[in-house]
């Protein structure tokens, strides 16, 4: 046991996941505790709808995808060398694609959108522009991440100065949407900066037409996930309002803001997987499998405690932080953050896929994922509401999770048997 422990502490991959978690938990905690108040004060109804706006955002955004982050991050990983032109040609991709994408949206903002919902509809054209021009995928390949994660910290202590400084009960519609944008745009641009520092190029630049094509039909595959993946996920909150309306999807967004506090924690840590992944399949598949078995016990006794935890504590954490009119969703905020538990678990098999290459395998478990969330959501959601979306979420996540680590064990087993 002490061996363990001292090998633990010398392990690159636990100090920067101990690092990560830190800084989220010194930042991020501050923001998501002004992302709190803001829902208090606009209100189940108006955050719901926001949510919805927000949703639709993302879903556009799909568009200008290209599912380049995995694949970007396997070349960065193998060589860092050339990166620089694999980011600057998925960066003017995406910008190029979100100008024509916010000119369609402003146009049917004017021309569909009721006026007393135009202004925060078109809080969408700057919500689609920053997700275009984010680069996280680079920070995680070049084993950056406590700069983004830094830049990230500023992003959430200047969003929750302008809560507290600003909003106050019953805030116009549209009102959290344009803090989203403004801090959205700041982040960045911090972030651009940061990566030239760096890497010494700016993640936009001329780029040849025939690298673009490359990298099209490498991650083809991935940009059919992405699609996959919004529908398993965020896509809940249309359906939840179309069903149950407006106040429930605000309801079941406060849930999902709250899990999100949780999964800023395990994503701090999962965000180191993939490059690490990499490194230990060129030892091996053998030593891959015993890495993730290792990382398996080690997550799970860090996450199963924390989780529990926060089950227990919820309504003293609904009450303090959201208020009365939030009560609502304590339930649904309980299933759910066993989701994120799962995945944080499950991302360890999911992301050795990604590093082994298995992308038709990583392809098929989010298209069951997808398939299980809409179908039961349709079936469920009209009779038994947001506790309906809430179990469906936990169910897709383990569906997902769980064909992952079938396949990954296959393989192992397999390089095993073979001579």
């Amino acid at each position: 046991m002490k061996q363990r422990i001292e090998d633990l502490i010398a392990s690159p991959f636990a100090r920067d996941a101990f690092l990560l978690m830190l800084m989220n938990v010194a930042s991020r905690g501050l923001g998501f505790v002004g992302t709190a108040y803001a829902a208090r004060c606009l209100g189940p109804a108006y955050l719901g709808i926001s949510a919805v706006i927000q949703t639709t955002a993302q879903q556009v955004s799909l568009l200008h995808n290209g599912g380049f982050d995995t694949v970007a991050v396997r070349k960065i990983a193998s060589n860092r060398e050339t990166s620089h032109s694999t980011i600057a040609v998925i960066v003017l991709f995406r910008v190029c694609v979100a100008c024509f994408l916010c000119a369609v949206w402003l146009i049917v903002s004017i021309a569909v959108v009721p006026a007393d919902r135009r202004s925060a509809w078109l809080m969408g054209i700057p919500l689609i522009m920053t997700a275009a021009a984010t680069i996280p995928f680079a920070f995680q390949g070049l084993e950056k991440l406590p700069v983004l994660s830094a830049i990230a910290g500023v992003g959430a202590i200047v969003s929750t100065a302008i809560y507290f400084l600003l909003f106050s009960p019953g805030m116009f519609l549209g009102a959290d949407l344009m803090v989203s944008a403004v801090v959205g745009a700041l982040t960045v641009v911090l972030s651009w900066f940061a990566y030239r520092r760096i890497v010494h190029h700016w993640p936009i630049q001329r780029s040849h037409f025939s690298q673009l094509m490359s990298l099209l039909r490498e991650s083809k595959r991935y940009w059919i996930l992405a699609v996959l993946v919004y529908f398993y996920s965020v896509f809940q909150f249309t359906l939840v309002a179309h069903y149950v309306g407006d106040r429930d999807a605000g309801l079941f967004r406060s849930a999902f803001l709250m899990v999100s506090g949780v999964w800023l924690l395990f994503d701090s840590i999962n965000s180191l997987l993939l490059p690490r992944l990499v490194a230990w399949r060129r030892l091996g598949l053998a030593l891959m499998w015993q890495r993730q078995a290792q990382l398996l016990i080690r997550f799970s006794l860090f996450g199963v405690p924390l989780v529990v935890m926060l089950m227990i504590a919820a309504p003293f954490l609904f009450q303090a932080l959201l208020g009365p009119a939030f009560m609502g969703a304590v339930r649904a905020f309980q299933i759910m953050v066993l989701g994120r538990l799962v995945v944080f678990v499950g991302q360890i098999y999911a992301f050795g896929l990604a590093a082994t290459e298995e992308d038709g395998h990583f392809l098929m478990a989010s298209f069951l994922g997808a398939f299980v969330n809409i179908a039961f959501n349709i079936a469920l959601l009209p009779r038994y509401g947001i506790l309906a979306a809430a179990y469906v979420s936990v169910i897709s996540e383990i569906v997902v999770c769980g064909y992952c680590y079938l396949v990954s064990r296959h393989r192992w087993i397999s390089a095993v048997r073979t001579p």
